[in-house]
């Protein structure tokens, strides 16, 4: 089963370089350059009532158009999203106090761009052994 993958980024040399890394890893991989223009913004309901989640991995910038990352996600929790809150991340240049402090709360990881690329894979292997554990313990 391919890990699935939500991204939302604006900017365009990060979305290239996200997908190049997605794409080596085999990762199904949905883009969006703003929250508000993600489909789970306007119908999370419908697919938090399935039995599985959306998303394996989530990576949201913080500062976008319409809204912030970390506001997208805990929308998403408060409707009950089912997500591995660990496998969810949220990135930005220009982090306030609030914002990590919102994002360490939500159990986010943050991402202070620029980040290596390292840090970034170190990340992704731990959501996949923490996505395998559970496809394997649901067995």
């Amino acid at each position: 089963m391919k890990i699935r993958c939500l991204v939302l980024e604006d900017e365009l040399g990060i979305q290239n370089f996200l997908k190049e890394l997605f794409k080596q890893r085999s990762y199904e991989v949905s883009f969006y350059k703003s929250p508000i223009i993600c489909p789970l913004y306007h119908n999370h309901d419908s697919c938090c009532n399935r039995k599985e989640r959306c998303r394996d991995i989530g990576i949201f910038d913080n500062h976008m158009p319409g809204m912030k990352g970390i506001d997208f996600f805990e929308l998403q929790l408060k409707k009950g999203c089912k997500a591995i809150k660990e496998n969810t991340a949220i990135m930005s240049g220009n982090f306030s106090e609030e914002d990590i402090k919102k994002a360490e709360t939500l159990g986010c990881k943050v991402f202070k761009k620029p980040f290596s690329l390292k840090e970034l894979e170190r990340w992704l292997d731990e959501c996949e052994r923490r996505v395998n554990q559970e496809q394997n313990s649901s067995q």
